[in-house]
């Protein structure tokens, strides 16, 4: 379908900075089209890498818990409440196999497992990290996030890095 979405949101940016902004000499008008800009460059990278990092994210997501169901699961009192939403979540379909995986049901997942990794996060501390389970799991959690903060670098910069106002 042509024009694509990045087409459009490009557009937009390439009017806004060519005919809109030579004109906006009020300050506060150059300040909101530089913010309006920023989002505009997010949106352009964002709908064509969205699906993807999601799927990714899930999928890693989906490691992470599955490692560490098999891990704690002689855990303390706080994994023991948690470890049944893990397992529904695991073993939940999100969507139909056969059907295109849509960004809602995607973003959909990935709300409800980066949900239970908070609460495993808590669940660890609650249960303490003298255990070298506990302590394997809490490492596999950071290592999650320092990969997810990577996977989601591009779409905050350079979009984001500019100047604010």
């Amino acid at each position: 379908m042509k024009p694509t979405t990045k087409q459009i949101i490009d557009g937009i940016s390439w009017v806004l900075d060519n005919r809109v902004a030579p004109e906006a000499t009020e300050a506060w008008a150059a300040s909101s089209l530089r913010s309006v800009r920023g989002l505009l460059q997010h949106l352009s990278v964002r709908v064509e890498h969205e699906g993807p990092l999601l799927t990714e994210d899930n999928a890693d997501l989906r490691a992470l818990l599955s490692e560490a169901a098999a891990r704690l699961a002689d855990g303390g009192e706080a994994w023991r409440t948690l470890a049944p939403d893990v397992r529904a979540a695991l073993a939940r379909e999100w969507r139909d196999p056969a059907a295109y995986p849509t960004i809602a049901s995607l973003d959909e997942e990935n709300e409800a497992l980066s949900s239970l990794v908070e609460r495993l996060i808590h669940a660890l501390h609650a249960d303490g990290l003298d255990d070298p389970h506990r302590q394997e799991t809490h490492a596999a959690v950071r290592a999650y996030l320092a990969r997810q903060s990577e996977r989601e670098r591009p779409l905050y910069a350079p979009a984001f890095t500019g100047p604010p106002y």
